[in-house]
């Protein structure tokens, strides 16, 4: 039996230094990380470390309510394009610990072939 926590909803979001939208091999990406409460009690000293990245502080995160925090996390240069990339969270707070993996898919797509009938 778990007792509640923190969870990692809505889904976080991350922006790129180049602004094509894909996270590269080496690349600083900066992500949007919201923790929701609906435990009943109020969260205090919430933390979230992401596994080979830094620790981000996020205060109280009161009952009934989501906070967001943004910090930089660098794409690891031996990310092979075009594969997923699970990242590790691990969050602590009075309410215990909790982890969460997420996946972002590293480098461009390659677009070997397309074809819009419509536009004929």
């Amino acid at each position: 039996f778990d007792a509640p926590n923190l969870v990692q909803t809505p889904t976080f979001t991350f922006t790129d230094s180049d602004n094509d939208g894909f996270a590269e091999p080496g690349e600083i990406i900066t992500l949007t990380v919201p923790l929701s409460n609906n435990t009943g009690l109020n969260a205090e000293n919430t933390t979230l470390q992401i596994v080979g990245g830094s620790a981000v502080g996020y205060g109280t995160i009161f009952n009934n309510t989501a906070l967001s925090r943004t910090f930089n996390y660098t794409v690891p240069e031996n990310a092979a394009c075009g594969t997923a990339l699970t990242l590790n969270f691990n969050v602590t707070s009075s309410l215990g610990a909790a982890s969460f993996t997420r996946q972002i898919f590293t480098g461009v797509p390659n677009i070997v072939f397309s074809e819009n009938f419509d536009a004929v």
